[in-house]
C-alpha cells in the first residue's frame, strides 16, 4: 500500500464517522487527520465497522424487500463480495430470469 491509499483510506473513514464530505474532511489539517489516524491504528476498525452494521440494520428495516446486511454497508468484506459474484456468474439462464420472475417457456 501507497502513503496515498493510506491518506485516502483515513478520509475515507474520518467522513463516514463524522458524518461529512471527502472534500470537508481533506480540507482538514495535517496534523488532525494524523491523529485520527493515530486512532484508527489503536483502536482498530471495530468502531466504525460497528457503525457501518448499524446503519446497514437501519436501511434493512426501511426496505420492503429482505436483503443481506452486508449489501447494505458501505464497507463490505471483500471476499464476501467476489463469493457473491462468483455465483451470479455461475447461475444459469433460468435461475437469472427466475430473480425477475420470469418463467422461459
Amino acid at each position: 500500500m501507497i502513503e496515498g491509499d493510506k491518506n485516502l483510506l483515513t478520509i475515507v473513514k474520518i467522513a463516514f464517522i463524522l458524518k461529512k464530505s471527502i472534500r470537508e474532511v481533506a480540507a482538514f489539517p495535517l496534523w488532525e487527520r494524523d491523529l485520527w489516524r493515530a486512532i484508527f491504528e489503536i483502536y482498530g476498525p471495530l468502531d466504525w465497522q460497528r457503525d457501518d452494521l448499524r446503519t446497514a440494520q437501519l436501511i434493512s428495516l426501511q426496505l420492503t424487500e429482505r436483503r443481506d446486511l452486508e449489501d447494505l454497508t458501505v464497507y463490505p468484506n471483500p471476499a464476501r463480495v467476489l463469493e457473491k459474484e462468483r455465483a451470479r456468474q455461475a447461475m444459469s439462464k433460468e435461475d437469472a430470469l427466475a430473480l425477475f420472475g420470469v418463467k422461459e417457456a
